[in-house]
């Protein structure tokens, strides 16, 4: 009894500072995020839930057009800002832990008056709880930092540094954690320090500096459905702007590797939000492939991705697969679940339920993400508050 209130005084006082927090940054914002004050537009006329996008949102995320979004656009100051923060308890390795773990500044749109499309997540705060309950500071590190140059009628390019998954965007998710499937990394050749090994690894939706050619045949009538092809390069590297000491500037600086982790190609076919396609990697030993589909019907969208992966250490094919079912009933609700499965010696399937609460969508946004994991020897509770504006 006397764990359960402590981990309830823990709580009851991150909560109080989360909201302390956010009402000074509603005080500071000046409104609707980046695109919303362009076009004078409500969260709900591109999301079916903040950051989870509808028919509309996608139209304009593929070309920045749609029928939703006026032709003429507001001045307005190129910036939004997500800022969070998250608390952990897991009962099985005895922490519980609050943090601030997100300041996120979001930039995006064309270059001037160009065709040059840029988008930009930049963390001058950012802080991870590890497994085994410390923090890990990474601030200064950009999430996103690419430009799309047209090439020539369906083809474009795109380089810099972002996730070289294009079917499903896992950065729009409404739970806390990332599918397995996509997150899962598959370890590279060995180096001498563990910031290393972790960047040289491969995971499909892991952030690396990567150039990708793009080729999209869509329908001119909702601006989404048609046929998608990638062909990327990806590099081990992070970039990143250091904010801490100097010796967290050489354990979490820029870094960059010129020999390529390999190359990943995906092929998918979207009909509105609905999709079906593949993706797979190559390159140092190591192989994977995976099947995706998205399944979207009435505001309930189901994704199942299976495949098998070939690690470098062992040669030995794993299959991993990730089936998740979200029900958005109004785009203040949104209610989960996902299976996650990696075969093989100590990989345990998990089980994630979470329930997604945003308010009020108009001049911003609040969110209450609760989420449970289930995995023998691993269960954690996860709640995390943050703001959009």
């Amino acid at each position: 009894m006397a764990i359960w209130k402590e981990k309830m005084r823990k709580l009851l006082a991150f909560c109080f500072l989360l909201v302390v927090f956010s009402l000074g940054l509603i005080q500071l914002g000046e409104g609707i995020p980046l695109f919303g004050r362009q076009y004078g537009l409500e969260c709900q006329s591109c999301h079916l839930q903040p950051p989870k996008l509808n028919l509309h949102g996608e139209a304009f995320a593929v070309s920045g057009k749609s029928k939703a979004v006026p032709i003429a656009a507001h001045s307005a100051i190129p910036l939004s800002v997500w800022a969070s923060g998250r608390f952990q308890d897991n009962n099985v390795r005895n922490y519980s832990k609050g943090t601030f773990n997100r300041v996120e500044i979001i930039s995006g749109g064309f270059i001037g008056s160009t065709s040059l499309r840029y988008f930009v997540e930049w963390l001058p705060v950012s802080n991870q709880v590890e497994s085994n309950g410390t923090i890990r500071k990474r601030s200064g590190r950009f999430e996103d930092l690419l430009i799309t140059i047209p090439i020539k009628s369906d083809f474009s390019a795109t380089v810099g540094q972002f996730r070289p998954l294009a079917q499903v965007d896992v950065s729009r998710r409404l739970s806390v954690s990332e599918p397995l499937a996509f997150a899962s990394g598959i370890p590279g050749t060995k180096a001498g320090n563990s910031r290393i090994n972790s960047l040289r690894s491969f995971s499909p939706s892991g952030r690396a500096p990567t150039a990708r050619i793009n080729f999209s045949r869509v329908s001119a009538d909702d601006g989404v459905s048609g046929l998608y092809a990638n062909l990327a390069l990806t590099f081990p590297g992070e970039i990143v702007i250091p904010l801490m000491d100097s010796l967290s500037r050489m354990s979490n600086g820029f870094a960059l590797e010129g020999i390529p982790k390999g190359g990943f190609f995906e092929a998918y076919y979207k009909n509105n939000l609905s999709s079906i396609g593949f993706h797979g990697f190559a390159g140092n030993g190591r192989d994977m492939i995976q099947a995706v589909g998205v399944a979207e019907y009435q505001r309930v969208t189901s994704t199942l991705a299976l495949g098998v992966a070939r690690e470098r250490i062992d040669g030995v094919r794993l299959r991993r697969y990730s089936w998740d079912v979200e029900w958005t009933p109004v785009p203040y609700i949104g209610v989960g679940s996902r299976w996650d499965d990696k075969a093989g010696p100590g990989n345990r399937q998990a089980l994630f339920n979470y329930l997604n609460l945003e308010w009020p969508l108009t001049t911003f946004a609040i969110r209450l993400t609760l989420e449970r994991r289930w995995q023998t020897g691993n269960n954690e509770t996860f709640l995390e508050w943050g703001i959009i504006f």
